[in-house]
């Protein structure tokens, strides 16, 4: 007999959410209760991180969320009272193994950091243009045919990967610090998961502490104050060159969908809308949409707040964009901007906490 075995667990689709699809895909297998992707997203990821690293390619890289993979899922182990088993950079016969194995015992495993490149349900992407980073949650597998089912974030339907695409998807790791090659996280709920309510409830309260209060200054609102207060010395730290790739660096992860190049500035045409407000503005209208059953009045205050935050994050990407394309020399008015924003994330942070 052939060695086959799927997890008949819930799928729902939520596009450009692939890092927390099948998390909640798990959760409402266990519960029974889906709390909405966008609002688990944004729970486990939204911040701000500004990294210094003098001998990188890109010595100043500034993110507009908290990271995610381990640091996300640890956060919303923590939350939601799940543990996570994680392996990475191990060969791939012996990640893919491990993966049978945790299928094998009823526990389904998010596979992370995978080309799109390499993934035949892309017919867009398939085999002609490299996107790194994907995730997707394995609920079977097949060895006589030599293939994986997966829950695909931006599809309805199971669908099935072959070990020699796997492989191929696989074999690199994705950003430094997020995972290496071959990276997997099980993800094994307790009998008795969290309340739904409850995880929102205290997931962002947990969340609002560490960015207001985070255990390092280049993190949260101390890390953006670092940088309003760091931009202007940018130019004369780095050579042209290296001043041109950090801005484009600024600019591709002030995007509100999927990191990637404004479109002026870009040679690709995704064909995803983007305006660039480093999902501030989607955050605001995820809390507007959801306070009625998962939040409180503060919710209110905190969505307007992020709207102008994400308003001024979309101002400052086309200053920068402007200045790529030479069509203006002066960025100046950037670290005021930037530090308006801090304000505005901050007053938010702490409506949370109210």
């Amino acid at each position: 007999m052939a060695a086959v075995k799927k997890l008949n667990i819930p799928h729902k689709k939520y596009d450009y959410l692939c890092p927390i699809n099948g998390i909640s895909d798990v959760y409402e297998w266990k519960t029974g209760k889906r709390i909405p992707d966008p609002l688990l997203f944004c729970l486990s990821s939204i911040g701000f991180t500004y990294i210094r690293q003098k001998r990188a390619s890109i010595p100043r890289m500034a993110f507009w969320g908290s990271g995610i993979g381990k640091r996300q899922y640890g956060f919303l182990a923590d939350t939601m009272d799940f543990q996570v088993h994680s392996s990475e950079g191990t060969t791939f016969p012996f990640a893919l193994k491990k993966a049978q194995k945790y299928i094998e015992a009823g526990i389904p495993v998010v596979l992370f950091g995978l080309d799109m490149y390499y993934l035949p349900y892309f017919e867009k992407y398939y085999r002609t243009v490299h996107i790194p980073g994907h995730v997707i949650l394995m609920v079977g597998y097949c060895d006589e045919d030599e293939v994986v089912y997966v829950h695909e974030n931006s599809k309805t339907e199971v669908q099935t990967v072959s070990y020699r695409d796997l492989m191929s998807a696989w074999c690199e790791g994705y950003m430094a610090g997020q995972a290496k090659k071959n990276a997997l996280f099980a993800i094994q709920f307790n009998d008795r998961p969290s309340d739904a309510h409850e995880i929102v409830k205290t997931g962002l309260k947990k969340r609002a502490k560490m960015v207001l209060n985070p255990p390092v200054k280049f993190l949260g609102i101390p890390g953006m104050r670092l940088l309003s207060a760091d931009f202007m010395n940018w130019e004369k730290e780095m050579n042209p060159a290296t001043y041109i790739e950090a801005l484009k660096h600024f600019v591709t992860f002030t995007s509100s969908v999927v990191p990637a190049l404004p479109r002026r500035l870009s040679k690709f045409d995704s064909g995803i809308p983007d305006d660039h407000r480093a999902m501030r503005d989607k955050f605001a209208d995820i809390l507007t949409r959801n306070q009625s059953e998962y939040g409180n009045i503060s919710w209110e205050k905190a969505a307007d707040l992020f709207k102008k935050s994400g308003g001024l994050i979309g101002q400052i990407t086309e200053m920068i964009t402007e200045y790529i394309l030479d069509n203006s020399r002066s960025l100046k008015e950037i670290p005021g901007l930037l530090g308006q924003s801090a304000d505005y994330e901050e007053e938010a942070f702490t409506a949370f906490l109210s």
